[in-house]
C-alpha cells in the first residue's frame, strides 16, 4: 500500500514529465482479499527499511473474504502472507 499524489511538470513543445510526491503522513488502512482456508503467518514490513512492523498468525476456517487492518505506517507498507 502506497500513499502519494501525482505531479506533472510541463515543458516546452507539449512535453511533460509525470512523477509523484510521496505523502509522508501517518496512515492506517483497511482492505479485504479472498483467502483460501488455512493457517497463515502475516508479516507487515516497512519497504524503505525492510523492518518488520507487526507479525501475526491467522486462521482462515474456510475460503472467504478476510479483512486486514494495517498497523500505523508512514507513506507505504507491505504485507507478506505465508501459508503454514
Amino acid at each position: 500500500i502506497h500513499h502519494s499524489q501525482p505531479n506533472e511538470i510541463d515543458f516546452p513543445k507539449s512535453q511533460f514529465i509525470s512523477k509523484y510526491e510521496a505523502d509522508t503522513g501517518s496512515f492506517r488502512d483497511t482492505f479485504a482479499i479472498l483467502l483460501p482456508a488455512g493457517t497463515y503467518r502475516a508479516n507487515w514490513y516497512e519497504p524503505v527499511s525492510g523492518a518488520s512492523l507487526a507479525i501475526a498468525d491467522i486462521r482462515q476456517p474456510e475460503q472467504g473474504i478476510r479483512v486486514f487492518r494495517t498497523p500505523l505506517f508512514t507513506t507505504d507498507i507491505a504485507l507478506r502472507l505465508v501459508r503454514k
